[in-house]
């Protein structure tokens, strides 16, 4: 009985490495040799054969499973969860340790016995082979083959006490994919240019989260949100976090990128150009100097302004702020604070100057939005030669209502987190918050993101967060906050890239259709999609 219990148990671990192909040929190869073992006894037990393939099939177990989570399914070690990868990989894992060990074994005998005596142990193998080949053949006694294959009640609980253990703290099915992802991320160093390796990595690390958000939803790890949090908090977070860095550390920023042109392009009323009457010994502040002498207004909590137009005798500007003299020198006298003094010189009511704003850059982001919006209709110029009048409804009830849309998130965003300023200076004393202000001025700024369709929202959320977290990083690495990792980027794209095939090989549902077809033009589909029992309706959603 317990030799009995001994072989089912040996079966069942070999049944998490062994398929029913693989044990197919084991046993043939044991068959033929069992025989020549030199190593063969007396012992009627020693001669019997392997059992059938079908008591193999028994010990597997192929009763029906049914799983109650994603993520157990994906832990499951039962035969048809079982992925071939991993019984390779553990088939390798084992044919690598016991050559080793089978190597330095042999290495450690022969030092420790000697040459002669290594020789002598080979004779005397070759003498018993000789005579186990002669001996006659011994069967395997069917009455203990039937007794072999039914497997007890205690069997069972042995082998699903193991299962949990190893489902709970071995998740076999993750590791071929993690690991693989691992070793191919390395290829990253091929890429020189760190501003390129940046975007990547960001990108990459941001569909991470994405990804494994939804699914950490879907196997309800964690719970769902409320309804009024979405996907449009995405922009008003990272846009507050973008204006402060726009406006403080602008060498974090990537100056050079289209999010900050984008910005710099549309603050004209903000950021006053060199007008055409300017008569001055000083020269006109570029625009990355008005940025400046803000970021340090905001520094100095927000100091009064004394035109110089009615108090000729009044003090002068630090020297830290000699270079936006002209604008001071030109903005108009009804003044009172020196920061709206230099972003709107001209026009002394902040309300008035949001309102040209807002009315002025509405005008160019709607042609902007306008011509965005008909990109796609340029390759179905046939189609629209073909039904002119179809596409100009369309237009009129389609496209310019989402380029509108677009027109009003895009001027309304920015011109209130620049009046913000304006208005904080009104309501809270200076000496409050003269800097996090900023950021609740950028947050406020990012909430015209509601206007915009739910889709576009986390669209816009995602590339706001994709600049955010690189802008966040550099600048706690420029305030000392943490230290700069030494191949961190290669790092993190490790990391991501393994996440990212994990997903795909546990709930390829939760990424996106376009993500899915990037990955299996790559790699080989998946031949079930639907992992795990799940059906195609149920993907849809």
């Amino acid at each position: 009985m317990a030799q009995r219990d001994t072989n089912l148990k040996i079966l069942f671990i070999l049944s998490f490495i062994l398929n029913k192909n693989d044990y197919k040929a084991v046993k043939r190869v044991y068959d033929l040799t069992r025989n020549a073992s030199p190593f063969r006894g007396n012992d009627r037990d020693s001669a019997r054969g392997l059992p059938d393939l079908e008591t193999f099939e028994s010990v597997l177990g192929r009763n029906s499973h049914n799983h109650t989570s994603a993520f157990s399914a994906a832990l499951c070690l039962h035969d048809s969860c079982l992925p071939d990868t991993s019984r390779r990989s553990i088939k390798a894992y084992g044919f690598g340790y016991t050559a080793m060990t089978g190597i330095g074994l042999a290495y450690g005998i022969t030092q420790a016995v000697g040459a002669r005596t290594i020789k002598t142990l080979f004779r005397a193998a070759e003498q018993t082979t000789n005579a186990n080949l002669q001996a006659p053949d011994t069967d395997f006694d069917t009455n203990d083959l039937d007794r072999f294959a039914s497997i007890s009640d205690d069997e069972r609980s042995t082998r699903s006490i193991l299962r949990s253990h190893i489902q709970r703290y071995v998740p076999v099915r993750l590791i071929p994919p993690f690991v693989s992802a691992l070793i191919a991320s390395q290829t990253l160093r091929l890429v020189k240019n760190q501003n390129t390796r940046n975007v990547i990595i960001v990108f990459l690390f941001v569909k991470v989260l994405e990804f494994g958000f939804k699914l950490l939803q879907g196997i309800k790890v964690i719970p769902q949100l409320p309804k009024w949090m979405g996907p449009w908090l995405l922009f008003p977070l990272s846009s507050a976090q973008l204006i402060y860095a726009y406006l403080y550390h602008p060498d974090t920023f990537q100056a050079s990128s289209a999010y900050s042109r984008f910005i710099t392009s549309r603050s004209s009323a903000y950021l006053p150009p060199l007008p055409p009457d300017h008569i001055s010994p000083y020269p006109w502040p570029s625009e990355s100097e008005i940025l400046s002498s803000l970021a340090t207004l905001t520094t100095l909590n927000y100091p009064v302004f004394l035109s110089p137009k009615i108090n000729r005798d009044g003090p002068a500007l630090p020297s830290i702020l000699r270079t936006i003299q002209p604008v001071l020198e030109s903005a108009h006298p009804a003044h009172n604070r020196m920061a709206c003094a230099l972003m709107h010189p001209d026009e002394p009511s902040c309300w008035l100057t949001l309102w040209k704003f807002v009315n002025k850059e509405f005008a160019s982001a709607l042609k902007y939005s306008v011509i965005i919006f008909l990109l796609p209709y340029v390759l179905k110029i046939n189609k629209i030669w073909e039904s002119p009048c179809r596409f100009f409804y369309k237009f009129i009830l389609n496209t310019l209502p989402s380029a509108a849309q677009t027109a009003t998130f895009i001027s309304n965003s920015i011109g209130t987190a620049w009046a913000s300023i304006c208005l904080f200076q009104s309501i809270f004393p200076n000496k409050f918050m003269p800097t996090t202000r900023i950021c609740l001025g950028g947050f406020l700024g990012g909430l015209w993101v509601l206007v915009e369709p739910k889709e576009r929202q986390l669209a816009i959320g995602m590339y706001s967060l994709r600049l955010s977290l690189e802008s966040l990083w550099k600048v706690l690495v420029k305030t000392g906050k943490v230290k700069n990792i030494r191949d961190g980027d290669v790092f993190l794209f490790a990391f991501s890239t393994a996440c990212l095939m994990s997903i795909y090989e546990l709930q390829p549902k939760y990424m996106s259709a376009l993500m899915r077809k990037q990955i299996e033009l790559r790699i080989k589909p998946r031949e079930n999609q639907s992992a795990f029992g799940v059906d195609e309706a149920e993907m849809e959603e």
